[in-house]
């Protein structure tokens, strides 16, 4: 029998795509501090389902990649759309974004690789949220630090990878 994929921390991480529709519609008309609670409720959200499905003994293989495709979703088109409005330059979009497409192209071309997440990635995607925050709230200083701290932590996390498969 397979995996039950309908269970609330799955639903939960579909909530959150939708979420990206009005975070969008909302920068777009001009409604930055509106559009940045919603960004907030989604990062929340972020953490929720994983918490309860970790709580709830809900964890399946395919909540794991549709949280990480929802991610990648929100943070693809909320940086282009930040791009599009004139909030950043392209090559910050590019420095942003480089460490998850090399990450998805590893797992695509290895699909040998379990998804695996480790402390480090998680801490990633934290930094790559406060940079939206950051940008939404034009507070641009800290954004060059935490894309330092991004490349830094995907580095990291990818060694663990590497490391613990040569351990089994």
């Amino acid at each position: 029998m397979g995996e039950n994929i309908i269970n609330i921390p799955n639903t939960i991480t579909f909530i959150r795509l939708l979420l990206i529709f009005p975070f969008i519609y909302l920068l777009v008309n001009g409604e930055t501090f509106f559009a940045l609670i919603v960004f907030i409720m989604a990062v929340l959200s972020d953490k929720l389902d994983g918490t309860l499905a970790i709580r709830l003994k809900q964890e399946t293989q395919f909540g794991k990649f549709f949280d990480a495709l929802t991610d990648t979703i929100m943070l693809l088109s909320g940086f282009v759309v930040l791009y599009l409005l004139g909030y950043l330059p392209v090559y910050w979009v590019i420095a942003i974004l480089a460490p998850r497409f090399v990450s998805a192209l590893l797992i695509y071309m290895r699909p040998k690789i379990k998804f695996l997440t480790t402390i480090y990635s998680r801490v990633a995607a934290l930094f790559i949220y406060i940079i939206v925050v950051s940008i939404l709230s034009e507070f641009y200083l800290a954004v060059y630090g935490l894309i330092i701290g991004v490349y830094i932590l995907t580095a990291i996390h990818w060694y663990e990878i590497i490391k613990v498969r040569r351990n089994k």
